[in-house]
């Protein structure tokens, strides 16, 4: 009740509001959409925007956009510029008329009928995510397949109301007035350091990620699915000493192992329990005797925010390992930020028995 309420309300300020369109708008009767962050960066970028029924998440409609901006500022003021709406392919890539790829957005295929559009007033949940790639199916529900190696921006969703050609009462719909939009690529990085702690010398044989998530289903608009039968985990080696001898490292010297490989994993909340069987896990094999390596393993239990660095540093001593984490934010599209003052959080100890609980956590969830 209280929904429908909110609805008939919403609604109601969308009908008191008839602003005129201009001639010659470009729109074809499809949603009229400023969608800009800053998360993506200058350049050229599409954009698939969907709306969601909220009761059951069934997708309602979906258009695809680019970032060719249509110009009418000179009828109506700041309100006059929107985006064009635009023909892609499966991979978000621009198309001329004819199916081929665009060259530019000044050679795509430019017209409303791409954009969102939809032939009732309701209220629904709102999400963009870029590039425009294609959403796949699971009945009515709608999931992007997330990938480690695979750019793909994603917003959170936004209530709002769908009413004629407009969205939550404005002309032109400002992704930027909606903090709940902004795009972010559900990926985190992890790294590894390993150092001596109160050991003088340490050997390392194997350093590895357990259960790391290969691929994965992210909903629209409810996010990470957690039913196994819609993620897919590996294992992945970060450093092995095969045949040969054991990294041996040395305190005085203040030698350390960096992990070259920096693995993506999905930005979830560890924490909470409905994704257990996606936490990926530090497995270390210790000991200058390859036959029977002493085991730590370090299970990642924090919350893991989009667009971030995380490394994990273990100081080792002969039965147990301090373990530290350190946060920062990507720059550049995701590389580790050049920030010296990053955060320092002990996690707690780690034996060959496991780990030991502690309530630390990361830093607070970017905000970009």
């Amino acid at each position: 009740m209280t929904k429908r309420i909110m609805l008939l309300v919403m609604l109601l300020a969308a009908a008191s509001c008839n602003k005129p369109e201009p001639e010659s708008s470009s729109s074809d009767s499809s949603a009229l959409l400023n969608l800009e962050t800053k998360a993506l960066g200058p350049g050229d970028h599409t954009y698939r925007v969907a709306i969601s029924q909220p009761e059951t998440n069934y997708l309602l409609a979906q258009g695809s956009y680019c970032s060719k901006t249509i110009d009418h500022t000179s009828t109506l003021g700041e309100d006059g510029i929107w985006l064009s709406p635009c023909k892609v392919n499966s991979a978000g890539v621009p198309l001329k008329a004819d199916n081929t790829e665009a060259g530019s957005f000044d050679e795509a295929a430019t017209s409303g009928v791409y954009g969102l559009r939809y032939d009732k007033n309701v209220y629904c949940y709102l999400t963009v995510a870029s590039p425009a790639r294609s959403l796949s199916s699971d009945g009515q529900l709608r999931y992007y397949s997330w990938l480690p190696n695979q750019e793909l921006y994603v917003s959170g969703s936004q209530l709002t109301v769908w009413y004629g050609t407009w969205l939550g009462s404005q002309y032109v719909y400002k992704a930027k007035d909606n903090p709940s939009l902004a795009l972010k690529d559900r990926r985190a990085r992890l790294k590894v350091r390993i150092e001596c702690g109160q050991l003088t010398e340490a050997y390392i044989q194997k350093v590895s990620i357990i259960n790391r998530v290969k691929s994965a289903c992210y909903y629209v608009p409810q996010g990470f699915s957690a039913d196994p039968a819609h993620y897919i985990t590996e294992t992945v080696d970060l450093y092995d000493c095969g045949s040969g001898a054991p990294m041996h490292l040395v305190r005085e010297d203040s030698d350390f192992w960096l992990s070259s490989t920096e693995l993506m994993i999905p930005s979830l909340d560890y924490s909470d329990m409905d994704y257990a069987g996606m936490r990926p896990a530090i497995q270390v094999l210790m000991g200058d005797d390859t036959d029977h390596p002493a085991q730590a393993v370090v299970f990642i239990t924090e919350n893991v925010d989009p667009m971030k660095n995380y490394t994990y540093t273990l100081y080792v001593s002969k039965s147990y390992a301090i373990v530290t984490l350190t946060t920062s934010d990507w720059e550049d599209g995701g590389t580790h930020s050049t920030t010296t003052s990053e955060p320092v959080t002990t996690l707690g100890t780690i034996t060959v028995d496991g780990w030991t609980p502690t309530t630390d956590t990361a830093d607070p969830w970017n905000t970009l």
